[in-house]
């Protein structure tokens, strides 16, 4: 008895060991996010890229009104700034998350909505995700810690959430 308590034990601690060192850390350099929303005028098209220059991380914002549309033009952003270290390691953090999710029942499309995307580069790597409508059936798509990033992302770019997704 006092075996096969021990063997459950060392199988429990051997399992919990491997869970524990399954989350690699990658070193995350530059993150480009954009959106496209079919219908929406200001805000049509926005892309947000984070790099590393030096010491310090630059997030660049662009946003256009929907092309054609008169009258928008006070909504066109064109902007750079820099973040703190802490706010993009959180990215990274989220961003690792992504690398090795399963988003097989993330396949849906349709003909409005958005369409979101996420690039960055990892240990000399670069990995993309595209995502119709992300904000759409999140929880049955499996598409929970990518909207959670896709939301860091823009409120890191000083936008709010609802009026981008």
């Amino acid at each position: 008895m006092k075996r096969r308590i021990g063997l459950i034990m060392g199988v429990l601690l051997t399992l919990i060991t491997l869970t524990m060192c399954d989350k690699k850390e990658y070193n995350i350099d530059n993150v480009k996010f954009e959106l496209i929303h079919s219908k929406r005028i200001p805000n049509n098209k926005v892309t947000v890229e984070i790099k590393k220059s030096n010491s310090e991380h630059v997030l660049h914002l662009h946003s256009e009104p929907m092309q054609g549309e008169q009258g928008w033009e006070n909504t066109r952003i064109d902007t750079s700034f820099t973040i703190e270290i802490k706010i993009f390691n959180k990215i990274s953090r989220d961003l690792t998350n992504l690398i090795n999710s399963d988003f097989s029942k993330s396949t849906d499309r349709g003909f409005d909505g958005t369409e979101c995307s996420i690039m960055f580069e990892y240990d000399n790597q670069r990995k993309e995700y595209n995502f119709w409508t992300p904000d759409y059936d999140t929880e049955k798509r499996g598409l929970t810690e990518y909207l959670k990033v896709c939301k860091l992302i823009i409120e890191t770019a000083g936008l709010k959430t609802e009026g981008i997704l």
